[in-house]
Formats: structure tokens, sequence, C-alpha cells
């Protein structure tokens, strides 16, 4: 069975770069393709280095964006060039197991999932992994309130991303959306308990730069899962009012003056994860958005 791992590359050093591609072309199971897109055609240092891996392994296919594009229409376009049953993802700053592809697809054969995700370790400025046992196995219910499926950790059949349309545009938090609609569709979804992935905690991480543009995007994905609307393409206006805003002002969300003025929020987010706070206060009642 032949999997395409999906790969976005924009501005990633190039020892990063490095050891995230060669991690995935040396995994043991050797029926791959790793399909990468250069979302930022100016980096010459990224596009001499992947054509110089594409020689010496047939395996990788790179495509140039002829401007950027952003990680959903990027990634969408990798899925329309990749050509395997499966389809994974990776990103390019961090690190898989070597193992990772061929205990991924023996569990999506033997569980009979559509789609799933491992668990993390993070190097680079922090420790430990993403989530516990006890959420690993409660997935369906912590999945409401708190992502647990790393994105450059996904496997699921081809079907399941056509099924859904790949990824909408809406800037960070695509992955947690696509995740919502998955559950909303009923696709069998699963994680793992197992380290597979170590990712890298660094300033250029979306989740770093844009932090509070992602948060909010988050609260009203997960707002519109609970309600049961459809935050991107809804007939709700509330919600087609809220996606432009959020999605209009990301930019500013997250440029200095506001971090700056954000500076106790953010450090509660990165410490106690607010968001699921936040959405803790509002199952109980307590705190009442929107």
């Amino acid at each position: 069975m032949k999997i395409s791992v999906l790969m976005s590359v924009f501005s990633e050093p190039k020892e990063w770069l490095v050891e995230s591609i060669e991690s995935i072309l040396n995994q043991t199971y050797k029926n791959i393709e790793l399909v990468v897109v250069l979302d930022n055609p100016a980096n010459e240092m990224a596009k001499e280095l992947i054509l110089d891996y594409a020689r010496m392994d047939s395996r990788l296919v790179l495509s140039v964006n002829e401007k950027n594009l952003g990680l959903s229409k990027s990634l969408n376009y990798a899925f329309s060039v990749s050509s395997g049953d499966i389809i994974a993802r990776m990103d390019a700053d961090d690190v898989s197991v070597d193992s990772r592809i061929a205990e991924q697809l023996d569990f999506i054969v033997k569980n009979k999932c559509d789609f799933i995700a491992s668990n993390i370790e993070f190097f680079g400025g922090g420790q430990g992994c993403l989530f516990s046992k006890k959420e690993a196995d409660n997935l369906n219910e912590v999945i409401r309130y708190r992502d647990i499926m790393p994105h450059p950790t996904w496997m699921m059949k081809r079907s399941v991303f056509q099924c859904l349309g790949g990824y909408r545009d809406i800037g960070p938090a695509q992955d947690y959306e696509f995740i919502c609609r998955a559950v909303k569709s009923k696709v069998k979804i699963a994680v793992l308990n197992k380290v597979h992935l170590y990712y890298r905690l660094s300033s250029t991480n979306i989740s770093t730069q844009k932090r509070i543009y992602q948060l909010y995007n988050y609260i009203l994905i997960e707002r519109a899962m609970r309600k049961g609307v459809d935050y991107y393409s809804s007939e709700n206006y509330f919600y087609k009012i809220i996606f432009v805003v959020v999605n209009g002002f990301g930019g500013f969300l997250d440029s200095a003056p506001c971090l700056r003025s954000s500076k106790f929020i953010i450090g509660l987010y990165r410490k106690y994860n607010l968001l699921s706070i936040l959405v803790f206060l509002r199952q109980r009642n307590i705190l009442r958005i929107f």
C-alpha cells in the first residue's frame, strides 16, 4: 500500500529541513512518496536542497508555488498531485521516528480506522508529550474541547481527504476545523498513545507566531461545532461576520502592540492551556462567550 506524505516548506533552516526530509525517506516502510510544496519561491536554498534529495531519491516530488499561498492551499495542492492510497502529514521542522509510517499503517489496518494521529514529544524549548493515555482512550469526548491529534502526525485514508474536500483556508487552526468536520461526518478516528514524532518548539512555529489569532479561531471553531454550526460556510450570519473579522484582523491580533498588551493572556495560554480553561468555564455556565 502506497503512502503519500504531504509537506509544506517555507523558510525553515537548512539543518531542520534536512532532519525532517531524512526522517521520512529513511522510514522502515519504503513504499512512500514525499510530496513537498515550497510555498516560498524566493527560498533558493530550500529549492536546491530539496532538488538534491529528489535527484537521489525518486520518491520525493517537489512543486514550487508561484507565490505564497499559505499552508491550507499548499497542502491541498500536494494532495492533488499525490498518488498514495493513504495520506500522511509531516512538517518541515519536525522529526519522525523511523518506524512511524509502518506502525501507523499497521494500526489503521488492524483497527479499521479512517483517520489517526500519534503522540508527540516536544523539544527545542519544552519537554513532555501532548496527551495522556486517559485522553487517548476518551478521544471522542476530549476532541470537543481540546485538539489531541497533532497535525504533523496525521495519517488517513485517501477517501477521507477527498470526502471532506481537504483543508479550508481559515488561517491558523485549519487542522482542528478539519478534525471537527471529520467527527461530524462520522469518520472513525483514533490516536496512538505512542510517540511517533519529535515536535520542535521555536519562535517560527505558526502556533508561536500567531498564537492569539490561532486561539480565537480555536474557540470559534469549537463553539460552532458544539452548536452544530459550520463555522466556515454557515448560513448563520453571526458566524460569517465573526469569521471575516477574525481572519481579516488576524495579522493585527499578533502584531507587536497587540501582543505586548496581551502579555498576561499569552502567558496563561502557554502555561495553562487557556482554550481548555475557557471551554471548561463555558460548559459549566460560569462564563458565557457570545
